[in-house]
């Protein structure tokens, strides 16, 4: 059924529906591609803005898995996430707005940038669910054993990894998102951004179309992985 229905949308776009400038045709896309291959290294940026986004998540992932378990880094940081709330989706452009004026075209803003967001994020949408987890686990196994701080840090990494995998696998689209938009504004290198960059100026569809088209499907590949990471993995518990 999926087959017979992109056959009809292939074949509705190829001879329905007239040359046009918004609704590019496949063999359009097809020509756009092979042109940002060869003109605009189109391999290479999404290789990139992949290999930086994903390094970045996964560094940060390590990392708290590494520091958070400690009572007492818990603790920290519940305590300052309380103090110091902000709205991640209002600073943030604000942010990136400022930075690009003062710093365009900076490697290091860019990297800065989509640390500062994921670091937050992660460790806020982590740290939501721990009161539940502290009050059904540690609380317990802290009267019955007497504070085994061992034995906590231990639940409390295993509550990291898994809690931390599962919001990494729901939001790595938006942390992926947030360098293509980044990219756009600060980057002039080879890069996803950068390539959205090229097709704005030119006011090119077909490249847009390809380049969206590609970013869609590379979308799709990653949840696939991360769900076939997360049924063999065991990544199941959340709270």
């Amino acid at each position: 059924m999926k087959l017979f229905f992109w056959l009809i949308v292939l074949l509705g776009n190829e001879f329905l529906i007239p040359n046009n400038i918004y609704i590019p045709k496949i063999y359009q896309i097809i020509d756009s591609l092979v042109i940002l291959s060869m003109e605009y290294q189109l391999v290479v940026s999404f290789l990139s803005t992949i290999t930086v986004t994903y390094l970045v998540i996964s560094a940060l992932y390590f990392i708290l898995i590494a520091v958070l378990p400690n009572q007492k880094a818990v603790k920290s940081v519940l305590y300052a996430l309380e103090k110091c709330k902000f709205n991640n989706y209002f600073t943030l452009p604000f942010l990136t707005l400022i930075l690009a004026v003062w710093f365009p075209k900076s490697y290091f803003v860019q990297w800065g940038i989509l640390i500062f967001f994921v670091l937050h994020d992660l460790v806020f949408e982590i740290m939501k669910k721990y009161p539940g987890f502290r009050r059904n686990k540690i609380e317990p196994v802290s009267i019955i054993l007497n504070k085994s701080s061992e034995l906590i840090t231990k639940l409390n990494r295993e509550f990291i990894i898994v809690n931390g995998f599962n919001v990494i696998r729901k939001r790595h689209t938006l942390y992926f998102s947030l360098l293509i938009v980044i990219e756009f504004f600060l980057s002039d290198s080879n890069s996803i951004g950068h390539l959205l960059k090229i097709s704005y100026e030119y006011w090119s569809v077909q490249f847009l179309t390809a380049i969206v088209v590609i970013i869609i499907l590379l979308i799709w590949l990653l949840d696939y992985l991360f769900s076939i990471i997360k049924e063999r993995g065991g990544m199941k518990y959340e709270n």
